[in-house]
């Protein structure tokens, strides 16, 4: 009996050997499965809401906003970028107001207006003395990002009544030609310092595809006895004493004094607060029954 149970214990012993051998050898032949790295899946790209303004110069828009949005804001990826832009959409039911800002890019409050601009996301149009462009890109770059509108105001702002038709476009296409080198930017839009055009001034900008923009409104922010008071005043007049209405126009401002920045950062919430969109010069004249052509002169929509 005790030869026969210790015969079974033998094997038992062996089968047993025998199977952790064959687990063994299961387990060197299988090689151990690594996961692959799974791949980053696209984002899916969040549909934009319909914009009011069916055109197709408004379509136009919109890819011009989301492309300078992407390339120089600060959204964290495209569809924060397609939020944005959808919150610049133009209402034409609503009323509007195009704020135009004339001086250097290096004027010493240049960027005050921009954060003003950008705190209430309002946007506005910047006539520029083309000189300092190509040093002044990250100043271009962040006015593109916020929506606004880059103006040709000359480069050396002359009267332009004075000069002959060579000397106008010497003065006007050195900033066209610079903006779109450096940004890739059509500007369509021209102010002629001082208000001073003619029509050769007329006939050459027709030429060069440019509108001429004046002002239906000034802010006399240049007037050295204007406050900043005084500014916030006349900008917010529903009917000023020219008997000009504040819905549809082109308001004169100007880069280079702390009272129009002053003024600023009260109109610009007070407008909007009113039901005003701050638009750009060529969105409002473009959504105007009298078209918007080069060689035709604009101040009131």
């Amino acid at each position: 009996m005790k030869r026969f149970l210790l015969v079974f214990l033998a094997l038992l012993f062996l089968v047993g050997c025998k199977e952790s051998e064959e687990a063994m050898i299961q387990a060197t032949e299988q090689p151990t499965q690594i996961p692959l790295p799974s791949s980053t899946p696209e984002p899916t790209l969040e549909p934009m809401p319909e914009p009011m303004i069916k055109e197709p110069w408004y379509q136009q828009r919109i890819e011009q906003l989301l492309k300078h949005v992407q390339l120089y804001g600060n959204c964290a990826d495209e569809n924060e970028a397609r939020r944005h832009v959808a919150s610049m959409y133009i209402d034409p039911n609503q009323k509007m107001v195009a704020l135009t800002y004339d001086g250097r890019i290096y004027d010493p409050y240049t960027e005050q207006l921009l954060d003003i601009l950008e705190s209430n996301n309002a946007r506005a149009t910047f006539f520029l003395d083309t000189q300092e462009y190509e040093t002044g890109l990250p100043t271009l770059q962040r006015m593109l990002a916020l929506g606004c509108e880059i103006g040709n105001h000359s480069k050396t702002h002359p009267k332009f009544k004075e000069l002959t038709k060579d000397q106008m476009r010497e003065e006007i296409s050195y900033g066209l030609d610079k903006v779109k080198e450096l940004l890739d930017y059509d500007v369509t839009i021209f102010r002629p310092p001082y208000g001073s055009y003619n029509d050769e001034v007329k006939e050459v900008c027709r030429e060069m595809g440019l509108k001429i923009i004046m002002w239906y409104r000034s802010s006399h922010d240049s007037h050295s006895d204007y406050t900043a008071d005084m500014i916030y005043d006349r900008v917010m007049l529903e009917v000023d004493d020219a008997g000009h209405e504040l819905e549809g126009a082109t308001i004169l401002l100007h880069m280079s004094t702390a009272k129009t920045v002053e003024a600023s950062a009260r109109f610009i919430p007070d407008l909007i607060a009113k039901g005003y969109q701050l638009v750009t010069v060529t969105e409002l004249f473009m959504l105007s029954p009298d078209g918007f052509n080069p060689g035709g002169v604009y101040r009131y929509q």
